[in-house]
């Protein structure tokens, strides 16, 4: 059984996790494909993804899939003793 260490984020987590995340929609054909007929269901209204301020290359990967951003939510996420402001896009 593996060990699980439960502990606030750091700075460094936070990174990683991004990286993770855009490395795996990045080579993940079928990732990318997810969105893609998500967006064409036509029972969906809207999708709405998060980003970072300050992260061009979410930003570029979801204006590429035709999101565009709808509003700032300032300190929207906690790293550390750090506030990060988060934009919300949408697909609509």
């Amino acid at each position: 059984m593996a060990n699980l260490e439960i502990r606030q984020l750091i700075d460094q987590d936070g990174e990683a996790l991004w990286n993770f995340r855009m490395l795996a929609l990045e080579t993940d054909p079928w990732s990318l494909g997810r969105f893609r007929s998500a967006k064409s269901l036509p029972e969906l209204d809207m999708i709405l993804l998060t980003v970072s301020v300050g992260q061009p290359a979410p930003r570029k990967l979801y204006k590429s899939l035709g999101f565009r951003p709808i509003g700032i939510e300032p300190r929207g996420l906690k790293i550390g003793n750090q506030h990060i402001d988060e934009e919300h896009w949408s697909s609509s």
